[in-house]
This record gives structure tokens, C-alpha cells and sequence, in this order.
């Protein structure tokens, strides 16, 4: 795990772990068709929350940092 620092001070553990997320590249379009189908997601990385905010899945208000990675969640109600 990596320990980092929320924008409200406030510490937290992320871990970003291969036997979870797996070694599998994935492009933009396999992405955002992902993220449109899941129910939830945890968005981790610039690259992923670029795609979901550009697709229009996540909105800009709601991407955090967590020391300098931006971090986005949805939620399927």
C-alpha cells in the first residue's frame, strides 16, 4: 500500500494491487465501455479519470487528489 495525503489532510491507506486490478492494459474506448457497465468503481490514475470525465461518467467536482493521484468513485442507486 501506498500512504498519502487526502486534500483535506487527512491520511489514508490506497493499495494498488496487481492481484486486484490485474496487469492488463486496457485503451480509452475498453475504459469508458467498462465504466458505463459497472455499478460501482473506484477510478484510480490520471488517465482513467481523464477518460471517465471526458466521457461524462464522472463530473470534474468529484475527482480528489490523494496526494498527487486523482481518485474518483461511482456508485450505481
Amino acid at each position: 500500500g501506498i500512504e498519502l495525503t487526502t486534500h483535506a489532510g487527512q491520511e489514508c491507506d490506497i493499495v494498488v494491487d496487481e492481484s486486484f486490478y490485474g496487469t492488463e492494459t486496457a485503451s480509452e474506448e475498453e475504459i469508458v465501455c467498462a465504466l458505463r457497465s459497472a455499478a460501482n468503481a473506484n477510478i484510480i490514475g490520471e488517465k482513467v479519470c481523464a477518460a471517465a470525465l471526458k466521457a461524462g461518467i464522472i463530473d470534474k467536482e468529484t475527482i480528489i487528489l490523494i496526494g498527487e493521484i486523482p481518485h474518483a468513485q461511482i456508485y450505481g442507486v
